[in-house]
């Protein structure tokens, strides 16, 4: 590769055109001049202009050929968005409710919900909104297997304890429920009770993961009452109030597969302490920790004496050694999407108030020839510490590898930086494989769960199990506590916890995906393990009723099968969940000895010499 400033230099004329001289439309064009100067006071972020600008007719959008706007939820001429209250949460509600807000959703300062997309150049004159950005949410869906009924023994649990749920509720939130209308097939093969308890489901477009869950937790706990809450008509706040919602109409176990991109890696959100509150009221929460691996990659800024063409911000060095590197090459198959939450270590506006964000990182996508191709590159100032990067390869680049590079366009530089790539993209130099799990899987009073293919477990002939490769892996750790001051020690928490089977027989769910050829799609990724996870828990509270989240939790990690090295790990906790062992030790039944847990202590050790301290769960008196 040429040097940088070679590249840089020979990209002027071409950043000159996609800056300055191409024809745009009159809004397009005021937009592009506001946004670029990043000091106009423009809330809205620029996914959201770039929306309203092409929804506008304009002939152009905002940044021409800058990719910015991939996964955004858009319903029928509305986009769901976040907005972040200046000040009244309640103000702001009144003000979006009268720009034609749908389905709005209150929490802490976060307003949700469906935005009209010609409303959206309306929202910077709103005296009472910080900052607006579009949602972006993900199911934790993978690739590979699992029949969970014998990995987890919960067949035998069934029949030696006699229990299949009868009492317990399991709620689950997730993209839809019948979104494509199975139910009553499935209703009539007997795959889902009758009764299930649908509070909020999305009116079209979504892939009814939620009903491909409730499938498995009745293949396990075919007992229990079930419950759904679509986390996809609204953003972070509507998120935080389904999970209430469901605790408060009888759920006794919650379990979700979603991931907002825009929560906080470095400090818990409103969903993470809409989790911590519901497990305070005795409802245990289990959450899939994701399906990313290790591809994330973490380091302070180190400053390299290079700079951006775009704002002029001084470039990250990735060479950790002797060396200058501004770029960081990524693969990124064609017909694929890359997909980046970055974030850095400042207090997020949007949970702490007060002065949010004391500085401003972009990330950008460049190709070999200097050209910028998509950016996260919103004004962070006094906001939220939080790009999205988006961009899709759709063949048409020549090539499948290109270069991040990530800047600072004001403040200080930042003592930790880190991204996670959701997707089939890969890094090629300077990969740190830093830990996945973030947001709410990453709440203390979560259980996060990992995935093993149920083949590749002990019921059928492999031992100790395996561990799917695209499992996602901890830590991430805690920095500022929910007023945004800096921890004296960061709090690194153990995900995730626990590991469940994924890959079972559903009616319909992956389409297209029949392992086994036996008819029937295959459901894979930690979507599919955190729901076998709820549904031995509805069998271990019929055993065991009242018991609390803490002793659930713990009774499950001593009884897990361990994996991987001897002992606790940050890729599959405490191991392999057993139905049978599980309640056994519960009930005090007697019950297949089960091993001595291998003791923390060396994992514990190596944390706090790296100046950090491991939190588990608080265990019951």
């Amino acid at each position: 590769m040429k040097p940088l400033s070679q590249t840089f230099a020979s990209a002027t004329l071409v950043t000159t055109t996609l800056f300055g001289s191409v024809c745009l439309g009159t809004q397009a064009a005021t937009l592009t001049g506001e946004y670029l100067s990043k000091t106009s006071g423009r809330k809205v972020s620029l996914s959201l202009i770039s929306l309203a600008a092409s929804s506008s007719g304009a002939t152009e959008e905002p940044i021409p050929k800058l990719q910015t706007r991939h996964s955004l939820m858009i319903h029928n001429g509305h986009v769901v968005i976040d907005a972040i209250a200046s000040d009244s949460t309640d103000a702001l509600y009144d003000d979006l409710l009268g720009l034609g807000l749908q389905n709005g959703s209150k929490y802490g300062s976060f307003v949700s919900g469906l935005l009209p997309i010609d409303a959206i150049s309306s929202m910077d004159s709103l005296s009472s909104l910080k900052f607006a950005r579009p949602v972006q949410l993900l199911p934790n869906v993978g690739i590979t297997t699992s029949q969970a009924d014998p990995s987890m023994r919960a067949n035998v649990a069934r029949s030696t304890f006699g229990v299949d749920g009868t009492g317990v509720t399991v709620g689950a939130l997730s993209d839809s429920y019948n979104n494509l209308n199975g139910e009553a097939d499935d209703i009539a093969s007997g795959d889902l009770p009758s009764d299930v308890n649908v509070l909020l489901d999305l009116p079209s477009g979504g892939s009814d993961e939620g009903r491909a869950m409730l499938q498995l937790i009745h293949d396990v706990a075919p007992g229990a009452d079930l419950s759904f809450y679509t986390a996809f008509l609204g953003g972070q706040a509507a998120f935080a109030n389904g999970i209430l919602e469901l605790a408060a109409t009888g759920s006794d176990v919650i379990v979700d597969d979603v991931i907002d991109l825009a929560e906080p890696m470095f400090q818990d959100g409103i969903i993470a302490q809409a989790v911590d509150q519901v497990v305070a009221d005795g409802v245990p929460y289990f959450s899939s920790a994701g399906n990313n691996d290790r591809n994330a990659y973490e380091s302070r800024f180190r400053r390299s004496g290079e700079f951006e063409p775009i704002f002029g911000a001084e470039l990250h060095d990735f060479d950790p050694g002797a060396g200058v590197d501004p770029f960081q090459n990524v693969t990124v198959p064609v017909g694929e999407e890359l997909l980046i939450s970055f974030q850095w270590d400042s207090p997020f506006f949007s949970v702490s108030g007060g002065d949010g964000s004391p500085n401003d990182l972009d990330i950008f996508l460049f190709d070999d020839f200097g050209n910028p191709l998509a950016g996260g590159i919103d004004a962070n100032l006094g906001g939220d510490a939080v790009e999205i990067l988006s961009f899709f390869n759709d063949g048409s680049f020549g090539t499948d590898r290109f270069n991040l590079a990530i800047s600072n366009f004001t403040g200080p530089d930042a003592g930790l930086m880190k991204y996670v790539i959701f997707g089939g993209s890969s890094v090629n130099e300077y990969d740190t494989a830093s830990g996945t799990v973030y947001g709410h899987a990453n709440a203390e009073g979560a259980e996060s769960v990992g995935a093993a293919f149920y083949a590749n477990t002990p019921e059928f002939g492999v031992n100790p199990p395996v561990l799917e490769p695209f499992s996602s892996a901890g830590p991430t750790p805690i920095l500022f506590d929910l007023n945004g001051d800096r921890l004296s020690t960061p709090e690194t928490r153990l995900k995730p916890e626990i590991v469940a089977p994924d890959g079972t027989n559903t009616t319909f769910f992956i389409p297209g995906l029949d392992v086994e050829g036996d008819g029937f799609p295959n459901f894979f990724g930690t979507s599919a393990a955190a729901p076998h996870a709820a549904a031995v828990t509805a069998l271990m509270l019929e055993a065991a009723p009242g018991t609390s989240p803490e002793v659930i939790y713990q009774t499950l990690e001593e009884t897990a099968i361990d994996m991987n090295a001897p002992g606790v790990d940050f890729d599959s906790g405490y191991g392999l969940i057993q139905a049978d062992r599980a309640i056994g030790a519960l009930t005090g039944a007697p019950h297949e000895k089960v091993p001595e847990p291998t003791s923390a202590l060396s994992l514990l050790t190596v944390i706090v010499g790296a100046g950090s301290r491991l939190r588990r769960k608080p265990q019951a008196a």
